[in-house]
């Protein structure tokens, strides 16, 4: 089970980067290095997790970013192209390798 970004308080201090992993053979939740947006999408394709627009918390922009979450280097980088418009706070459903 994962969980990430969404809002945590009434100010940007309160916008959430960072995306948590329940481990239901450990019985605990586990904290994945921060991501660069918040309010941002979460889904999985080909395998690996992703998060799909949000609001950039380097200058509050709402930007159209797909970042994907590198296992290896346990880093968030940029290797899946932009959508062709910005959201904020979008829902995201993972199908069949795609993300509607």
């Amino acid at each position: 089970v994962y969980c990430g970004g969404g809002g945590g308080g009434a100010t940007a201090a309160g916008d959430l980067q960072r995306v948590f992993c329940y481990s239901p053979s450990e019985d605990t939740w586990n904290t994945l290095p921060d991501c660069d947006v918040c309010y941002f999408g979460l889904g999985q394709v080909r395998g690996k997790l992703v998060t799909v627009g949000g609001m950039r918390k380097s200058d509050s922009r709402v930007t159209n970013e797909v970042y994907e979450f590198d296992e290896v280097t346990s880093s968030w980088k940029q290797s899946i192209p932009p959508m062709p418009t910005a959201r904020d706070s979008p829902a995201v459903l993972s199908h069949h390798s795609t993300l509607t």
